[in-house]
């Protein structure tokens, strides 16, 4: 079966490339990572539309954050591959859109608002890790990923984000922009 980036470009008749597989691969593979149940269980993130939605936000960012590392060699390619998953990611939020039935007109302005949301939470994130500060990213996680409703386990899931982007970072940058990635899950046994 296709994937839903190849559906849409087909649609259009555009042919898929190389590179696009891969960033296909690696939205699917922050998705799937994303929905791990023990993530809503141990951390107390709630499982719903809205916390579904910053999972993904939040394992995009991860994924994202290692692409943006890459030597010299690599730059461009993730920096390619960066903006591909993020277009998958808002092809896929207008898909998700659709298929629960709300209209052409609500689609676009939905999507732009989902849009805006991830990115300024893959800045906050990403600020955080830059600074190797716990305490900015625990803040960032009860901003958006717990909306300031329950604080569950933002502690405990702020060192396990840091410890899984710290083992990203000692994966190669060949492997990275290859999909040949271990994306470890959030756990509180890191």
């Amino acid at each position: 079966m296709n994937s839903i980036w190849q559906r849409i470009l087909s649609f259009g008749g555009a042919n898929v490339s190389q590179q696009e597989s891969t960033a296909e691969r690696l939205y699917q593979l922050s998705l799937s990572h994303s929905r791990n149940p023990q993530f809503f269980a141990n951390f107390g993130v709630e499982d719903s539309l809205d916390g579904r939605f910053d999972s993904l936000c939040l394992s995009m960012a991860v994924t994202l954050n290692r692409l943006a590392h890459c030597e010299a060699a690599f730059q461009e390619q993730a920096k390619q591959l960066s903006q591909q998953v993020f277009d998958i990611f808002c092809a896929d939020m207008d898909l998700t859109l659709r298929e629960m039935g709300v209209g052409d007109l609500g689609v676009a302005k939905r999507v732009k608002a989902m849009s805006e949301a991830f990115l300024g939470r893959l800045k906050a994130y990403r600020e955080a890790l830059e600074k190797e500060d716990l305490d900015s990213l625990e803040e960032a996680l009860r901003r958006n990923l717990y909306r300031q409703k329950h604080e569950g386990g933002a502690k405990e899931l702020a060192q396990a984000v840091y410890n899984c982007v710290s083992h990203l970072a000692a994966q190669k940058d060949e492997h990275i922009c290859a999909t040949k990635i271990d994306l470890i899950p959030f756990s509180h046994s890191q």
